[in-house]
């Protein structure tokens, strides 16, 4: 079974690296060829049987504001993929939601829950979902939508939470703090994991949408106190 990636980011990369020490083979779909079906397809049929994880996104980082561009990588370019994989042996289809999708809960969030994005980076992803839940009930193709937590591990953006009260603390740079928002954080490596688990079940359970995260959230201020208990530093 080969393991194809496509969007070589913060989880794409670890991705890679989980396989290739399973010692899979594992291949990148350059983003690039995102809008080229013809060529797409050529290349998923030369490694097939396999499974596809599709990880190219826009509009979770900061700084990434065109709405036109959230919609072209997050529904458009899913779009071109889906009918690349059409007369192919895809195994598995894994395509990354957000939990943006529900927009603002005061209860866990369920993936049975009613979609109310408040962000256009949340809407463009439900989109996304609606289109790739309405792709399995035409074709019946093995797809599953996940929505992870908030990642976090080696690698992740620097401005990030966590990067950022680690250099604080180790280093003395002064940062603003704001310390009341709830964020269910999970391992990076522990996501990786789980989407391998999710492709080898794909075919069962095509067409579902899997939460992944670890059920349990915590303050900024709970994640400041756990950091400077570990740097020993304020």
């Amino acid at each position: 079974m080969t393991e194809i990636i496509c969007g070589m980011g913060f989880l794409g990369k670890h991705l890679k690296k989980h396989f290739e020490d399973e010692g899979k083979q594992v291949v990148i779909l350059p983003t690039q060829m995102l809008t080229n079906v013809i060529e797409m397809h050529s290349l998923l049929k030369q490694f097939q049987p396999y499974h596809f994880y599709y990880l190219a996104a826009y509009g979770n980082l900061h700084g990434q504001n065109d709405v036109t561009e959230m919609y072209y990588a997050c529904v458009l370019k899913l779009l071109n993929l889906l009918q690349a994989t059409k007369n192919t042996d895809c195994r598995a289809f894994i395509t990354t939601g957000t939990t943006s999708e529900y927009g603002d809960k005061d209860k866990p969030m369920k993936e049975d829950m009613v979609l109310q994005p408040l962000t256009f980076y949340g809407a463009a992803k439900a989109a996304a979902t609606h289109l790739a839940q309405a792709w399995v009930k035409q074709y019946g193709s093995p797809i599953i939508i996940y929505r992870p937590s908030s990642m976090t591990g080696v690698g992740e953006q620097s401005i990030h939470l966590i990067p950022t009260l680690i250099r604080s603390c180790l280093k003395g740079e002064k940062m603003p703090w704001v310390g009341g928002y709830y964020h269910d954080y999970i391992s990076v490596l522990d996501v990786c994991r789980a989407l391998e688990i999710l492709a080898n079940n794909a075919i069962a359970y095509k067409g579902q949408i899997f939460n992944v995260g670890t059920g349990k959230q915590y303050t900024n201020d709970q994640v400041r106190r756990m950091i400077e208990k570990l740097t020993n530093k304020k």
